[in-house]
């Protein structure tokens, strides 16, 4: 049972058969809030409309305030200031390790660098001094050529009239990005 905790079971009516259906959901985990999805319905309303418009129209995109500025660079300067201390206490900490175990374990400490670098070149000159290299062969594939027009097709900028003709043509229950809204809001607005 400590396998199905997050299942939940119940009958359905009996209507048809003399047996009754059982449902079974189980969930598995908490996947977050579900995605906004715009609905074609709400065009119809003559409120929404006015009320995208109205809130359109007051909106001001200028970032954030000036209060926010000044509270965020203060803040920032804090923390800056805390990291600059707590770096030094770990500098001064390490510094007297050193003086305290450096000394008594001097060839130690100094074989470290050397031990690293004589790591990585010993793992790169293993690494590159293979032979024969295991490349993918593509014998039997022709691949077409594409013509210097179709070649910069692909880049070229967009008139106004070809992203209005690809909107207008699109189907109004499909969206284009992740947001949720559909053509069919874009076309209205």
């Amino acid at each position: 049972m400590a396998e199905w905790s997050n299942s939940i079971v119940w009958a359905l009516p009996r209507e048809v058969s003399d047996h009754y259906p059982l449902v079974v959901r189980y969930s598995n985990g908490d996947w977050g809030p579900k995605p906004f999805r715009f609905n074609n319905l709400w065009l119809q309303n003559k409120r929404f409309k006015e009320l995208v418009v109205q809130t359109w129209q007051g909106q001001m995109f200028s970032g954030i305030s000036d209060v926010e500025v000044v509270i965020r660079k203060r803040l920032f300067d804090e923390l800056w200031g805390l990291l600059k201390s707590i770096d030094a206490s770990i500098f001064q900490r390490s510094r007297a390790k050193w003086l305290k175990e450096g000394d008594a374990n001097s060839k130690y400490f100094h074989s470290w660098p050397v031990r690293v670098r004589e790591a990585a070149v010993s793992f790169f000159q293993k690494h590159f001094d293979r032979l024969e290299w295991i490349r993918p062969t593509l014998e039997g594939v022709d691949f077409t050529i594409l013509s210097e027009l179709s070649n910069i097709t692909p880049v070229a900028n967009f008139s106004m009239e070809e992203i209005e003709e690809a909107v207008n043509t699109s189907d109004g229950s499909k969206c284009p990005g992740p947001d949720g809204f559909n053509f069919a809001f874009i076309k209205e607005f």
